[in-house]
């Protein structure tokens, strides 16, 4: 999640607004000012009436007036501007996980630059942060965030066309690897894992990591190692510092949910932001303000500088306990000492990082989910002993209940997030949602408190299984499970579970429906579901 903020603030940042001031309009084509307030520039506050922040999103968020960006020009899939602009400003509001690798400032320059090589020979080649590739993978995962979908026809196989495209344009520049490109297959691989096809989600997780480690873009000047080079470095340097330790948590996230070892290192570069009063994009965090898009235009502060800087530690920490994870997994008897230790400085360290963002943070999506991800961490540390009821952890508490605790956390937090926003906003939930299911599946006859916990967690999973595949396809696992170990159903989770079997959607094409006198024109108002989940298919 970055600031709007940033759109009003980018333009001051970039050494050459010109092309950015003469592309970015109001729909009425009026040119904006590059000082204008982030209300005046996004959207024409007088003509919005706030919905509120309590209300889950009932319109499209559309009917904003916001300035519009000159995306089409990127993509064959849409020359509507407006539409491409709102999904635009849904990926930056809402995403936590693979928005982090891209910085926005130079994106945005990029995006909105002349299509033209610099004239200057002391600027940096034009368009080495901007891609029709990468742009067509952000609009693919930005659909997932579009409450239009539920209810316009088109817009189901919006993202499958973004990706599909993405997908194009992968096949054609595979000899070309690239910034962008990089940021591309991470972000292809968000919208295949959640919303495409297992064995591309794959394929594309294998290249990223290929390519990260072959790549050489983060690669600092070793003059940059000292912090107070930092200060100095020039702003490529500190873009890329920030995009090298996003992709180092990116791997963070991957890693912990799949319980496996990081395979990204520890950026060579110093922490962003470390030891400079300012954030990367060069401006005081604490005056970024961010809202939640179209929920709400009611500004509050992002915590931008707080946010990313948590997110830096916690994925250090991450990879120091992911290996902990895997000597437990591979030893006949996991180091219990090591793990406690560990598991006390995960807790220490989650509450130092989430008192950054005080009471007015509590809310934001980026303090939701980076307490979701150190809950996710300590049930995988604990994961080994929770069968070993003689041991004690933090507080002198088993290791089966303190997972109890984390499982609850989460559920907790993500139905709160759910009463505020909704729960189109977050691909991540889905995997949030299956370890904390994990944990109280075996636990579910005559405990009525594991019981409602996996209650909550399998409505969770349902309302994101109407839109997201993978979600169904978590709810299909536990099915499967339940059916095999021959576990007590709650009562109410019957209901939800029942959905597991509808999967992925498949669309028919080029198909000419037959009457009994000849061809018959049939107009199909919903989506054809199949229900199978042996095979996922792509659209």
């Amino acid at each position: 999640m970055l600031p709007q903020m940033q759109l009003t603030q980018t333009m001051d940042y970039l050494p050459d607004c010109g092309p950015i001031k003469d592309a970015c309009q109001r729909p009425a084509s009026t040119p904006i000012s590059p000082l204008a307030n982030i209300h005046d520039r996004l959207f024409c506050k007088s003509q919005v009436q706030d919905p509120g922040l309590d209300t889950p999103p009932t319109t499209s968020g559309r009917e904003l007036p916001m300035a519009t960006l000159p995306i089409s020009r990127w993509t064959r899939v849409s020359i509507d501007d407006e539409m491409l602009t709102h999904l635009f400003t849904l990926f930056w509001t809402w995403d936590n996980t693979v928005a982090k690798i891209i910085h926005w400032g130079l994106f945005v320059g990029d995006m909105c630059a002349e299509i033209h090589p610099s004239i200057d020979a002391q600027e940096p080649p034009r368009h080495q942060f901007c891609s029709e590739f990468l742009i067509n993978a952000m609009l693919a995962v930005a659909t997932i965030y579009d409450v239009e979908r539920t209810s316009s026809p088109n817009s189901a196989t919006q993202g499958r066309l973004f990706a599909d495209e993405a997908l194009r344009l992968l096949e054609t520049k595979q000899h070309l690897p690239t910034l962008p490109y990089l940021q591309g297959v991470a972000i292809l691989w968000a919208y295949e894992e959640t919303l495409g096809n297992a064995t591309t989600a794959a394929a594309l997780l294998a290249q990223l990591f290929e390519l990260h480690a072959t790549c050489g873009f983060f690669q600092p000047d070793p003059r940059l190692y000292q912090v107070e080079a930092v200060k100095k470095a020039t702003r490529i340097h500190k873009a890329t510092a920030l995009i090298a330790w996003g992709f180092y948590g990116l791997d963070a996230k991957i890693s912990f949910t799949y319980s496996c070892s990081m395979r990204i290192k520890k950026p060579m570069f110093p922490k962003p932001y470390w030891g400079d009063e300012t954030s990367n994009t060069g401006f005081d965090s604490l005056n970024d303000l961010w809202f939640p898009y179209p929920v709400s235009i009611q500004p509050r502060l992002s915590y931008h500088k707080e946010a990313i800087d948590a997110e830096c530690e916690f994925a250090e920490f991450a990879e120091q306990a992911l290996l902990i994870v895997e000597e437990a997994r591979t030893s006949p008897v996991p180091d219990y000492v090591k793990t406690k230790t560990i598991y006390n400085r995960l807790i220490t360290r989650k509450s130092a990082l989430l008192g950054r963002f005080n009471d007015n943070g509590n809310s934001l999506p980026a303090k939701v989910f980076l307490q979701i991800s150190f809950d996710m961490l300590a049930i995988k540390l604990l994961e080994p002993f929770t069968r070993l009821s003689f041991l004690e952890f933090d507080g002198g508490q088993t290791s089966q209940s303190l997972s109890f605790l984390h499982s609850d956390s989460i559920i907790s937090a993500l139905w709160n997030y759910r009463t505020a926003f909704g729960m189109r906003h977050e691909y991540w939930m889905i995997h949030a949602c299956q370890i904390a299911a994990m944990v109280v599946l075996p636990h579910l006859s005559g405990a009525t408190t594991q019981a409602e916990m996996f209650r909550r967690t399998c409505e969770l999973l349902h309302d994101m299984g109407k839109r997201l595949p993978l979600a169904n396809h978590v709810l299909s696992t536990l099915k499967a499970v339940i059916a095999r170990e021959g576990i007590e159903m709650p009562i109410g989770v019957s209901r939800f579970i029942a959905m597991a079997g509808k999967a992925d959607r498949v669309h028919i094409n080029n198909v000419r429906i037959l009457g009994v006198d000849g061809p018959l024109d049939v107009a199909f108002d919903r989506e054809i579901l199949k229900m199978n989940y042996e095979d996922r298919r792509s659209f």
